[in-house]
């Protein structure tokens, strides 16, 4: 039931050609922000698996006219109150629960709130505890139910490592793989069991996203391969394990700048993770923004947004057209997402404005961004630096 989500990006131009999204810190989630969470299975057939590469249009805005099972109307016209959530919040404190213990100040919980299917209205809270680091966007803390005392409960499971769901910097083309190993004796059937797990993510592609309430200009999509091996041979055997079953799950997520949340995840199991064979059903599952403590990423060309010159050495002069009049900042980005550079432009009116940018002193040549914030909105445009 838990959607994986992982980011974090940062809206950037690379080259004159096309737009793409360097995956970075720019966008970590705060408290606050909170998402609609709509999922169903649905034919494969209707939606298929999307192609990946530069530059695609991809469409699931006729997922909306879908009806909701439970609530017998669309998703389209579900109010906010009757669908699960995902929400950030503090990580509460003072609760006697040893996982929520002796965490990082940085920790946050990332709350589903899911609708319980018996039309009650009941919401079940199944709360994540994750941890934003200058080198990825990491989970401590994990939630599921269970049985205890005869009742169904919350259970909480401390991960032994924090479990990495995103690597900052990532860019086009970069895969990034994790395996673990676990090996277990049960006595009651005699045997040794192991289980292998893997999970690869590449950043396979980029286009622009169409949803039923909001068009996206760029999106990052991200295909993972999750692979669970299992293994067995008796107690006190020196044979090979045997394999005794492999479970596959393929997925891609559309990333959006300005949102933690994938805008849509789509997933299915296969019985073949070389040939990856399809499912007549797969899972969709699509995150509307219900608030966002951030401003919405828009075109660079919608804001007249423009640096020269380019390329520079020494300063540049950022051209923008602010929409509203408010607070203005900039930032210049390298690459791998960090921020270099950082100047508040003071609160200025609606119209059109230049304002002079200094690079700083002993910054190595290479491609960056300019970055502007306000309440207009965000977007950034690259900027080529040579060497002084």
């Amino acid at each position: 039931m838990r959607f994986y989500y992982t980011f974090l990006l940062l809206l950037a131009f690379s080259g004159v050609a096309h737009t793409q999204l360097i995956i970075g810190a720019e966008n970590a989630p705060q408290i606050g922000d909170k998402w609609a969470i709509y999922v169903d299975f649905v034919p494969s057939a209707d939606f298929p698996v999307p192609a990946v590469g530069a530059d695609i249009a991809y469409d699931f805005s006729s997922f909306g006219d879908l009806i909701e099972e439970e609530l017998g109307i669309a998703f389209k016209d579900i109010s906010d109150d009757s669908i699960s959530t995902a929400t950030v919040r503090e990580v509460p404190v003072g609760t006697g629960e040893p996982a929520l213990d002796d965490l990082p100040a940085s920790a946050l919980l990332l709350d589903y709130e899911l609708l319980s299917n018996d039309g009650s209205g009941n919401v079940l809270s199944l709360p994540d505890v994750i941890d934003v680091t200058d080198d990825g966007v990491f989970v401590l803390v994990t939630s599921d139910l269970a049985i205890v005392e005869d009742e169904v409960a919350v259970v909480y499971e401390a991960l032994p490592f924090p479990r990495l769901f995103l690597e900052f910097g990532l860019r086009p083309g970069d895969t990034r793989t994790s395996n673990t190993t676990n090996t277990t004796i049960n006595e009651e059937l005699n045997v040794e069991d192991s289980t292998s797990i893997s999970r690869t993510r590449t950043y396979v592609g980029n286009g622009s996203l169409k949803t039923w309430f909001a068009e996206y200009e760029e999106v990052a999509v991200i295909k993972e391969v999750f692979q669970v091996r299992f293994y067995t041979r008796p107690i006190g055997s020196t044979d090979p394990f045997s394999i005794a079953g492999v479970q596959t799950n393929i997925s891609y997520e559309f990333l959006r700048a300005g949102s933690f949340a994938p805008v849509v995840d789509y997933s299915f199991d296969t019985s073949n993770a070389e040939t990856q064979p399809v499912p007549e059903r797969v899972r969709i599952s699509i995150s509307r923004p219900i608030r966002l403590t951030n401003v919405e990423t828009v075109s660079a060309a919608a804001l007249g947004l423009s640096v020269s010159p380019n390329p520079a050495v020494e300063a540049v002069s950022v051209t923008f057209e602010q929409r509203v009049a408010g607070p203005v900042r900039l930032r210049l980005v390298d690459a791998a997402g960090r921020v270099v550079l950082t100047r508040d432009a003071g609160t200025l009116p609606a119209g059109t404005h230049q304002v002079p940018l200094t690079l700083p002193a002993g910054l190595s040549a290479g491609t960056y961004f300019v970055q502007l914030v306000s309440d207009g909105g965000a977007a950034a445009v690259s900027l080529l630096v040579g060497d002084r």
